[in-house]
């Protein structure tokens, strides 16, 4: 498993919104797919699946613009 982004810097007041990553897995069937999860396996509490890379960048933009709004 690749990670892609890695999770907040030490220190940040807002580590909690910035664990989002990009895991790069491979299925059963031998097939690549991207997470985008809120946080490292174990961890997480939630995750979306994608196709290809550019799908799962393009969700984690979308995340990381709501959760500017939330502040």
């Amino acid at each position: 498993m690749k990670t892609y982004k890695t999770g907040a810097k030490i220190g940040n007041k807002n580590a909690l919104k910035n664990k989002w990553v990009i895991m790069k897995n491979s299925t059963r069937d031998g097939k690549e797919e991207y997470q985008v999860s809120n946080d490292i396996v174990g961890k997480r509490t939630v995750s979306y699946d994608f196709d290809n890379f550019e799908d799962a960048k393009e969700c984690l933009k979308d995340i990381r613009i709501a959760e500017k709004g939330c502040n």
